[in-house]
């Protein structure tokens, strides 16, 4: 009998379709790969699939658990199967996650709420979880404490800690670099050939549902257009869809702008100490006008922090930054992010959901000596707009109305609109499927050949970085551990670690 059955299953969101007659079945000890570009019903499978739909989602059809017809529970029966007999790991970690609660006490509610055990097994349990899951890091921490990827790793816990024979795992290592996300993907195929569990594996990462999926289903406009043996349906796809997605994951190089030589932002000896812990340790770079520099590393490594000084978001406690040979502490804020912007990995956290997408795009015009009319402002919203590939009429919408790559448009715009000499983007890319996200890689070289941006590229994503940057740095433990040309250092790294990174990520067929 299969674990998860959906029997020509629809969900219609205010007249708009997100899935259309959808059958499909997943089987214990099977991981089945569900890909598509975003929008095109992954997410709403994977809830559906546990009655989470949001209020105003009218669905038709047929979800069975266990041959169980979910529409049939009530809400007792629903919470014992939530958790207990499916585990779900949602995409987002931040917004699963009680900030309110230590990691041991969500973790072990689980356990509580679906496992006969004590507080004493319950706390050797939780231990045993986060040390499966590859977190040295103790249970009495708080989920704001974490990097991204570590607070991932929690979410997986709390995922499979009831032994679920079913578990739904959203994008689970969409935030993690290489070695973490190897990690993950060895302890969740590990946990269903040991346990006969069953894993629908929501992603847009080809490469990793080719390595560990014995099926994928393809989606697209909520239709199932495509299902098959992984392995074959890589090899020889059918569907216009699959292959428009297999060519955009193969990030190719792309050519390097000129470059000037001139020194743009200078980095000496930067320190960093958080809660006791050293963040960064003495690191040393500089970015030159017009290149790109990138920055990769494991989750925790010091990545976000080194970002976060260099758009003086956050102080060293040790060390210099400058930009143009001018010390940040001789610039004022407003002159500084003048000539500086950011594109961060989540822009809807970073917009006013009550902003028109005109408002947000030209919010850094205040940074400038004196606010530009109201023609003035209008032509520059529009041609920001324009350089990014988004049509005029953008300018009047708010940010829920556009897709997860429109967005990320948006962010760049509003980044553009000063034509600033430096861009930090960190993990602006590593939320996107593979058509969007080669889409904004392109648009991105575009736009520096034209306008001679420098960019700060933060990534854990090996190829992304190879296909953009000129120079790279690897941090590790807060340490630069190594540096050099891009394409030397990814394509035959000397540094054991680099080369654990590349060698860790999943390679498309």
């Amino acid at each position: 009998m299969s674990v998860l059955a959906l029997d020509h299953l629809s969900v219609d969101f205010d007249g708009r379709t997100a899935l259309d007659a959808l059958s499909l079945d997943v089987s214990p000890s099977e991981i089945l790969a569900l890909v598509g570009e975003s929008g095109s019903g992954k997410s709403t499978l994977a809830l559906s699939a546990l009655g989470l739909l949001p209020p105003g989602a009218r669905m038709s059809g047929n979800v069975r658990i266990d041959g169980e017809d979910l529409a049939a529970m009530d809400a007792r029966r629903l919470s014992e199967v939530r958790g207990g007999r499916v585990g779900m790991v949602f995409q987002d970690p931040a917004s699963a996650l009680n900030p309110a609660l230590t990691i041991g006490r969500q973790i072990g509610e689980v356990l509580a709420r679906h496992c006969d055990m004590d507080r004493k097994a319950i706390r050797g349990q939780v231990a045993e979880l986060l040390d499966r899951v590859g977190l040295d890091v103790g249970p009495n921490r708080y989920p704001h404490t974490l990097s991204g990827g570590q607070r991932q790793r929690v979410a997986i816990a709390m995922g499979v800690a009831a032994r679920p024979a079913l578990l739904i795992a959203d994008e689970p290592t969409a935030a993690l670099d290489p070695i973490a996300q190897r990690r993950i993907v060895d302890l969740l195929v590990g946990l269903v050939r040991e346990r006969g569990m069953a894993l629908l594996l929501v992603t847009h990462d080809l490469a990793l549902a080719g390595e560990i999926a014995d099926r994928i289903a393809v989606l697209a406009e909520g239709k199932l257009v495509e299902e098959g043996p992984a392995k074959r349906l890589l090899s020889a796809p059918e569907s216009t869809e699959l292959r428009t997605q297999i060519d955009a994951a193969r990030v190719p190089p792309v050519p390097w702008p000129r470059r000037d030589s001139t020194t743009l932002l200078n980095a000496s000896g930067l320190s960093r100490v958080h809660r006791g812990e050293p963040a960064l340790i003495d690191a040393s770079f500089v970015i030159k006008r017009g290149e790109t520099l990138g920055v990769v590393g494991e989750s925790g490594s010091g990545k976000s922090t080194l970002a976060r000084l260099v758009l003086a978001l956050d102080r060293p406690d040790t060390g210099t930054l400058g930009m143009d040979g001018i010390r940040y502490s001789a610039i004022t804020r407003r002159e500084l992010y003048r000539r500086m912007q950011a594109v961060f990995q989540d822009p809807s956290t970073s917009f006013d959901p009550r902003w028109t997408v005109d408002d947000i795009v030209a919010e850094p015009l205040h940074l400038l000596p004196e606010r530009p009319s109201a023609t003035e402002r209008t032509a520059r919203v529009a041609s920001a707009l324009t350089a990014v590939g988004l049509p005029q009429d953008a300018a009047i919408r708010r940010p829920h109305e556009f897709s997860g790559g429109q967005r990320q448009r948006i962010a760049i715009a509003r980044a553009l609109i000063l034509r600033p000499s430096l861009v930090v983007l960190d993990e602006a890319l590593s939320a996107l499927d593979a058509r969007v996200r080669g889409e904004i890689l392109a648009l991105l070289i575009r736009l520096q050949a034209e306008h001679g941006m420098a960019y700060l590229f933060v990534s854990h994503d090996i190829k992304l970085v190879r296909a953009i940057a000129d120079r790279v740095i690897a941090l590790r433990n807060g340490r630069v551990v190594a540096e050099g040309d891009a394409r030397d250092m990814l394509d035959a790294p000397d540094h054991p670690y680099l080369a654990a990174l590349v060698a860790a990520q999943p390679r498309l067929i």
